[in-house]
């Protein structure tokens, strides 16, 4: 998912400061931390001006945009094993009193199960810097992604590294595993996507064509197809097996989220400008299209499709009918912008991480506020959810990794 302008999936840094962009599904707004230190070396978003033409749909041409084969060369990029990596392993979190900021019925309990990574000062120009997780379907490994275009695959269990993989040129904005379990996606500032074997941890295809920093990625529920955005304001369909780019979709604004349907037939795009967009799959020639009215960071489809939350610029969680686009209401209460968010697998949780470093779960049919989780750390760059719904995974802008198990007693 996790739109700084840095995100993930994907930051979006500086509402006071500066804009950044990271890939896809981050636009970090934090007002009190520095990021001088980022700005000298990070890529921004170009062309943000709107486009004359009205979003339309248009198969790709045959000349653009092309897959390039993996290198074979052996100077190529390539995965390494990494067992040096800087892990704490099974550290435990400390849960402060003011976190524990329960419901009446006390519906949901949280526990701290480990952290993982090495704490970064955010001031500081590192490759460590994170921008996007994601949690394998088995929930068997975490992914994540930094400034440095590196991507790491840990062991959930005890957060030994797996893989490190290299060969992106610029930060890495969003990650998503195919639902089969089989195919990790990533996407990056350097315009591409990258497909990997999660098992073998080798690069399958490199899809180019975008014009412009790819934002952020969406795979299809069929495991079929991966979508991205990128600042080149175009949306594009590919095809994971072969990596063949099927159709291309272009909007006014670049979108900086995006994120599918339980069915597979509609992708939700959610815009620069705060314009939402949702595309029937895979012929629509015109989306059906509301506004959020300020920039969206981050959306996500409720699982039985029937709400989308919309994460934005106004420090609040737009709650819309996903039947005709009716606002249904806003969710605040932190003194941030939300940069992430996701539902939990059966629909009751909607999860948000906030650019102060807090995570929220508020219960999904009605709105409310179940419980803060006030982690004192630096923005929440990007969020992940296990498909059981007992993981809740928080990546941090410095680096840090923190797994949250969530009972339901």
């Amino acid at each position: 998912m996790g739109v700084p302008f840095y995100r993930t999936k994907r930051n979006k840094l500086a509402v006071a400061f500066v804009t950044l962009i990271v890939m896809g599904h981050l636009i970090i707004a934090c007002e009190n931390i520095s990021v001088a230190g980022l700005a000298s070396s990070t890529p921004v978003l170009s062309s943000l001006q709107p486009s004359e033409q009205t979003p339309t749909y248009a198969p790709t041409s045959t000349s653009v945009p092309t897959i390039t084969p993996f290198p074979t060369n052996t100077t190529s990029p390539t995965h390494t094993p990494s067992p040096q990596l800087p892990v704490l392993l099974g550290t435990s979190v400390p849960v402060a009193a003011e976190s524990i900021s329960v419901s009446n019925s006390n519906y949901w309990k949280i526990e701290a199960l480990a952290q993982w990574g090495q704490v970064t000062p955010f001031t500081e120009v590192v490759a460590s810097t994170l921008l996007s997780v994601a949690v394998s379907p088995d929930t068997s490994t975490i992914a994540s992604g930094d400034v440095g275009g590196t991507i790491q695959l840990r062991r959930v269990d005890d957060g030994t590294s797996v893989y490190m993989l290299t060969g992106h040129t610029a930060a890495v904005s969003d990650l998503g595993f195919s639902p089969d379990g089989n195919w990790l996606m990533s996407a990056s500032y350097d315009k591409t996507v990258r497909i990997w074997n999660v098992l073998t941890g080798d690069l399958q295809h490199i899809l180019t064509g975008h014009s412009g920093e790819v934002l952020s990625i969406a795979v299809s529920p069929d495991s079929s197809l991966v979508a991205s955005t990128s600042s080149d304001r175009t949306i594009r369909l590919w095809r994971i097996s072969d990596g063949k780019s099927l159709y291309t979709l272009r909007d006014r604004f670049p979108a900086i989220s995006l994120a599918f349907s339980s069915d597979g037939l509609t992708l939700a795009s959610g815009n620069v400008g705060g314009g939402i967009s949702l595309w029937q799959i895979p012929d629509d020639q015109r989306p059906r299209s509301f506004g959020s009215g300020l920039g969206v960071t981050d959306l996500a489809f409720s699982p039985d499709d029937s709400i989308l939350a919309v994460a934005t610029y106004s420090r609040s969680i737009k709650i819309y009918r996903v039947l005709d686009g009716k606002g249904l209401r806003s969710l605040s209460g932190e003194d941030a912008n939300p940069l992430s968010l996701a539902f939990s697998p059966d629909g009751t949780l909607l999860i948000v991480g906030w650019a102060n470093g807090n995570v929220s779960l508020w219960r999904a049919k009605d709105g409310e506020l179940l419980r803060t989780l006030r982690t004192r750390d630096n923005p929440v760059t990007d969020i992940a959810i296990s498909t059981d719904g007992k993981i809740l995974v928080v990546g941090h802008i410095t680096g840090m990794i923190k797994l949250w198990g969530i009972v339901n007693p």
